[in-house]
């Protein structure tokens, strides 16, 4: 489906601009230290930015626009490799050939966003997309939202209006559930959130932890009874360090919540998309629990999918659906993703994640008994316990890293971790890359010892 003016002669400009852009970016495709003609004025620049905004940037860092693959240029002239795809979006990396594209294609249409009021029409075919890469579950509506934060709102909003004779909340300690009003107060444990009163159960990252959380369900039950509309999880858990499930205790959890008659609501903002299977809820085998799923980051756009149970007849509000550049790169990543053999046991994202746990048990043992050099992840998802892994230690490590060639970030809090969200368009030669300059970072730094 075409969005806007279809002509043979716009077509063929299209084409050939494309195959301009995509060799003049192709071209960024190797770690580079910065340009000293351009170093001053990008730190002029990133300190104009950072008074603009009244906070300081995370990462001392510009992007040019030009990037190519996992490899992004800064306004300094240096080139590194993304490893946080700004904290989710970039899952295909830069200037990937469906990004260019679509925002050609975008070129044509008449509006710059389209709108939950008046929609273009590829919006029902990106939908339907969404909805299909979702079964099979029960998952059969979809509401496009500005942010990830705003489809946790709107997933909210449903479970109000059917949930009108509830007044609780149930997730697990360390959420994560955006940034808005609304969500902070999940993600901050303030206890109460749009006449919710919201209690906390322990992740069920093991056996051990599978017990206490049964256990404080049970007590939160009979404290509570009949009063909980619905429990919101992340399934893995990313800003609090990449937290995984123990799969039998996510199950035993989630099995009491519904039957308790408790809407199952799961945040896969961060995870769409980034592990073997297109939903994590997929992986661990929870398809037919889930009543209510948001997703965002990887898609470009964010939405809230849920079953013909939390129909409400009328919108959930919200002026944008998303850039019609981002309709059209998402309805073509999602067809990318189902027919180009990313997913499954011997899928692209899996086979990546055996070479990244390859690459940092090489490590480990490289640097034991020295410290520890600890990872866990899954999927294109990961984080990695140094040292002490105190906020120092990882972000001195982080200042290294960035300055040898590589972006990320952390994650959790005492401890903190190195976190990494890894763009489906890394090769087996750029993990032999990354591995040296962690290698030799980790070499360099004589505060680990």
């Amino acid at each position: 489906m075409h969005s806007g003016v279809d002509d043979q002669t716009i077509q063929e400009f299209e084409d050939q601009l494309f195959s301009q852009i995509l060799f003049a970016q192709s071209k960024f495709n190797c770690i580079r230290a910065p340009d000293p003609k351009r170093a001053e004025g990008a730190f002029t620049e990133a300190k104009r930015m950072q008074s603009l905004r009244g906070c300081d940037f995370e990462l001392p860092a510009l992007l040019s626009g030009n990037g190519h693959g996992p490899f992004v240029e800064l306004q300094d002239g240096s080139v590194k490799l993304d490893l946080i795809g700004g904290i989710g979006p970039y899952l295909l990396g830069h200037s990937h050939p469906l990004q260019i594209r679509a925002h050609l294609k975008a070129a044509r249409a008449s509006i710059i966003n389209s709108t939950n009021f008046l929609p273009i029409a590829l919006a029902t075919e990106t939908a339907q997309a969404l909805i299909e890469l979702a079964q099979p579950s029960n998952l059969q509506h979809c509401w496009f939202c500005g942010s990830g934060s705003m489809a946790n709102d709107s997933a909210l909003r449903l479970i109000s209006h059917h949930r009108k004779d509830k007044n609780r909340l149930l997730a697990f300690k360390q959420s994560f559930a955006g940034r808005s009003i609304g969500m902070q107060s999940i993600t901050l444990g303030s206890k109460n959130e749009n006449g919710f009163a919201i209690d906390y159960i322990t992740f069920p990252d093991d056996e051990k932890n599978t017990q206490i959380a049964l256990k404080e369900l049970s007590e939160l039950l009979t404290n509570y009874p009949n009063s909980y509309a619905a429990f919101h999880g992340e399934l893995l858990q990313g800003e609090a360090g990449i937290h995984l499930p123990h799969p039998a205790g996510i199950k035993k959890v989630l099995s009491v919540v519904k039957d308790n008659d408790i809407t199952v609501w799961i945040d896969e903002v961060q995870t769409f998309a980034r592990t073997p299977t297109p939903f994590i809820f997929q992986v661990l085998d929870l398809s037919d629990v889930i009543d209510i799923c948001t997703i965002g980051k990887a898609f470009n756009l964010s939405a809230v999918l849920f079953s013909s149970h939390y129909k409400i007849g009328a919108g959930l509000g919200g002026t944008f659906q998303g850039p019609v550049a981002a309709l059209i790169y998402a309805n073509d990543m999602i067809r990318l993703l189902r027919h180009g053999n990313f997913f499954g046991r011997y899928g692209r994202i899996a086979k990546i994640e055996d070479q990244i746990r390859l690459m940092f048990s090489q490590i480990n043992k490289e640097f034991e008994p020295h410290f520890k050099f600890l990872a866990r992840g899954l999927g294109t998802m990961w984080a990695l316990q140094v040292g002490k892994s105190d906020q120092k230690t990882i972000d001195l490590l982080i200042s290294d890293l960035f300055n040898n060639g590589v972006m990320l970030w952390r994650a959790g809090r005492d401890p903190y971790y190195l976190r990494l969200l890894l763009p489906l368009t890394i090769t087996p030669e750029h993990i032999v890359m990354i591995k040296d300059i962690f290698t030799n970072t980790l070499n360099q730094a004589k505060y680990l010892e």
